[in-house]
């Protein structure tokens, strides 16, 4: 692996931005990247080097579409399990298909609180599952647009995690036996998930009826669920809420999902 020049360093640290434009403090730091330029090895292990730094509060890094793929983004996984201060981790639009490294990090990094893994090409997320039965800070989790199937151990996590509110299953290969079933029947005794997103998957629009009925009954807490005011379950296609946050404006999105709760 080849040395990052002090050039480079230079135009990465001319990513930083203050988090005060977000409504967040301004001693908070944000270091993004949008579609590029790819990332390679070295400068990845810079920015590694920089969440390490105790002087540097970064609490968002947005690495979007910069060609992550599952070597890489190890170095980032390893950052995880030390760092103190990130809060918001988006690697969207990239080429990662395993998150083993991701999941391991999880269960011991205790500042994450949102996670976005959307549009990538994942195929397994057993590690995310089994981490989250020990991870109890992870508020946000978007797993839209990638080639998951089995969600089995994320419905076995939600049966004690306290922590996740919302969950973003959007565009996968997830059938109802799959994995689907397993995050309906914790319903029932989780009071922590309020947003749900389970559109554009296999065979969901058969169950429209039933999980119609299981989000007014989580809205009112009847039939044995435990009440959430304001639960938002969305299972159809149509659906304005199965939006990508990505596409369009963000800010519209998130004022027209804010409306939704009680």
């Amino acid at each position: 692996m080849s040395e990052i020049t002090d050039e480079r360093k230079k135009e990465i640290n001319e990513k930083f931005t203050t988090d005060k434009w977000w409504g967040g403090d301004e001693n908070e730091l944000w270091l993004h990247f949008y579609d590029g330029p790819e990332l390679n090895a070295a400068d990845l292990k810079y920015i590694d080097s920089l969440l390490k730094q105790e002087d540097k509060k970064i609490t968002r890094l947005t690495l979007n579409g910069c060609g992550i793929n599952d070597i890489t983004i190890k170095s980032i996984s390893e950052a995880l399990k030390t760092n103190k201060t990130l809060k918001r981790l988006d690697l969207y639009r990239n080429e990662i298909t395993d998150v083993k490294s991701i999941g391991e990090a999880l269960k011991t990094n205790d500042t994450l609180q949102e996670l976005g893994l959307g549009n990538n090409k994942i195929t397994d997320v057993k590690s995310i599952g089994e981490a989250l039965e020990i991870n109890k800070k992870l508020q946000t989790l978007y797993l839209y647009r990638n080639e998951i199937k089995d969600v089995k151990s994320i419905g076995k996590a939600l049966k004690t995690n306290n922590t996740l509110q919302r969950l973003n299953l959007v565009n996968n290969k997830i059938t109802y036996d799959s994995g689907i079933q397993s995050i309906i029947d914790v319903l029932k005794t989780n009071n922590t998930l309020d947003e749900l997103y389970l559109s554009h998957n296999p065979e969901l629009v058969s169950k429209k009826e039933d999980l119609k009925d299981i989000e007014k009954y989580k809205q009112y807490g009847s039939k044995g669920y435990k009440q959430v005011r304001g639960m938002v379950l969305v299972w159809e296609n149509n659906d304005w809420r199965s939006v990508d946050p990505e596409d369009g404006d963000m800010e519209s999105y998130l004022l027209n999902k804010i409306n939704l709760r009680f």
